[in-house]
This record gives structure tokens, sequence and C-alpha cells, in this order.
């Protein structure tokens, strides 16, 4: 039986040191050395390495594949090569993955409909997360669009198919490395403050350096290669935000990532979609423009986000400040 004294002074986090992703925030911390949850300490360090994954297959392994294969058996066969894959990427989760957590949903014993629903009504009852949607809806919108019109501008400039294919897996490998620097300032900095400048901020400059550069320097692959790389870092600025979303409603965790994927699923398409409706009017340049415009706006929304324990030293790293919208600690006994 534990004790029902409060907490004293020594444990400077007794609200949120058992917190876990698939548990209450009240729940008591559990010392077993069994595979489990991310604890909140660590939340964007474990989206940063779920995000390097996710890089390094689609648009860098994904691309390799495709430039070995497509040569040699061609487009369709290309096609059925990726389906192999991805039906073994299904078996490893379904055979090979043993954390007991993923064998049952965010939301147990709630009626689907329900939580459904409940994704947009989220959205009126707690502003702040209509602005996350906006922030992931903004967060990969402009890579989705210079990924359709770049190709044109470089092509311009002199550079093949095969040299472009280099540069986004330039891109996408120095993003890998900032997915895990960034997962550990949004851990132990601020998210916010991590989204905001590196996600909004050096994003934008990536983008204008993705035109000025080789608009300056002409076919130069280096000067290019840099500025792709700038971007590629930019855009793992993002990597604290769902650990930032559900911090906010840790009960509706469910609900939440489907704010989440609700933002993320449209970039898809709002990005060419922009490049459509803008490029005619204002060129490769302009469009440029638009889509760092949306970068810095969406670095504004960032700092308009907090979520509980944001940005507060960790547990022996100095005096924390109040917290004033976490929920109070429970003193109910536990077996």
């Amino acid at each position: 039986m534990r004790s029902l004294t409060p907490p004293t002074p020594a444990d400077p986090a007794p609200r949120t040191r058992g917190f876990r992703p698939t548990h209450t925030i009240r729940r008591p911390q559990n010392n077993s050395k069994t595979h489990e949850p991310p604890t909140k300490n660590h939340q964007s360090k474990a989206v940063g390495w779920f995000w390097f994954c996710y890089s390094a297959g689609y648009p860098i392994l994904g691309s390799f594949v495709f430039a070995l294969f497509k040569l040699v058996i061609g487009f369709y066969v290309t096609l059925w090569i990726s389906l192999a894959l991805i039906t073994a990427g299904s078996l490893v989760v379904l055979l090979l993955l043993r954390e007991r957590t993923s064998f049952s949903g965010l939301a147990p014993g709630r009626d689907p409909r329900t939580e459904l629903t409940g994704t947009f009504r989220i959205l009126v009852q707690k502003p702040k997360r209509g602005i996350s949607l906006v922030i992931r809806l903004i967060n990969t919108t402009p890579s989705f669009g210079m990924w359709v019109f770049m190709p044109c501008f470089v092509r311009d400039l002199g550079f093949g198919d095969a040299e472009w294919n280099t540069l986004l897996v330039i891109m996408m490998v120095t993003n890998l490395g900032a997915l895990l620097v960034f997962g550990v300032l949004g851990d132990n900095w601020s998210g916010r403050k991590t989204c905001a400048l590196f996600g909004g901020g050096l994003g934008a400059i990536g983008f204008l350096l993705c035109y000025y550069l080789p608009a300056t320097a002409g076919y130069n692959f280096p000067e290019t290669a840099v500025a792709v790389a700038v971007y590629g870092a930019g855009l793992a600025g993002y990597v604290p935000l769902p650990a930032m979303m559900v911090a906010q409603a840790p009960d509706r965790r469910g609900q939440v990532m489907g704010v989440y994927t609700l933002g993320a699923g449209p970039s898809v398409a709002v990005g060419p979609l922009i490049g459509t409706l803008s490029y005619s009017s204002f060129g490769f340049q302009g469009l440029m423009w638009i889509y760092a415009g949306l970068l810095l706006l969406n670095a504004l929304l960032c700092m308009c986000v907090t979520s509980p324990g944001d940005g507060l030293p960790r547990p022996g790293t100095g005096k924390a400040k109040p917290r004033h919208d976490t929920q109070e600690p429970s003193h109910t006994p536990s077996a």
C-alpha cells in the first residue's frame, strides 16, 4: 500500500512523472522493466524516431528502390515490388510488435461513432485543437507543393531527373538527423518554441534559399544541395506537435490524433493546388514566397498553442514554475 503523504518539495514535478500517452495523467509511475510507452519527458523523442523511420522509408529508400528497379524491370513490375514491401511492413507489425499497449485502442470501451463525432466537437470545445489542425495542415503543404513544382525549376537550370532525385535524398537525409535533434529540444526545452523557430522560421528560410541560391548560382549542385538541406532540417521542426496536442487533452487521445491526421491528409492536395492557382501569375519565385509566408504564419500560430508543462524545467534541472492547466495529483491509495 503506497503512502498517502503528498509529494515533498524534493520531487519537483509530481504531476507529470507518471504520465503515459496511453494512460490517464493520474496514473502512478510503473517501475517495471518491461517495454512501456514513452514517458512525457520522452514523447517528442519517440515521435522523432517515428518520423525518422517514415522519412527513411518513403522518400529515401523509396527513391532508391524506384531508381534501382525502373530501368531493369520497368514501372509496372516496380509497383508490384512496392506492394510486396507494403505487405512485408504489415507482417512486421502483426508478428513482431510485442508492446502490449498497441494491442488495444486509444479509447477502449468507447463507441466508435461517438469518438468520430468527438473529433469534430473537440475543435469547438477546445479551440486550441483547431489551431493545431491548421498548424499540421500548413506543416507539409509547402513540401508537397515543392515536390511538384521544383523539378520544373531545376530542370530549366540544367539539372537532370537523376540529380533532382539526389537532391530529394539529400533533403530527407538532413531531415532524418534533424528529427532526432528537434525531438530532444522539444522534450528538454520547449515544444512550441521548437515548432515555431525551426519548423516555421528555419523552414521559411530554407524555402527561400531553394529559389534564390539556384537562381543566383545557376547549375550549381553543391549550392542547391545546401538549400534543400536547410529546408529538410526545417521540415523536422514540427516533431513536438503531436505530443503537445495529446498533452492538452490526455483523456481524449484518439480524438486528438484524429484532429492531427485530419490536418495531415489535405496537405497532400492543398500544396499542389496552391501552386496550380498561383504559378501562372507569380512564377516559381512568387510561389516560393507564398509557401514561405505560410510557414511564417505557422510560426506565429505555434506560439499560440500551449500545453501543460511545456518549457518548464525537468525534474532535477531547476525550480519549476507553477502549473495552471494540469490536473491535480490524485492521492487515492493504490495496491
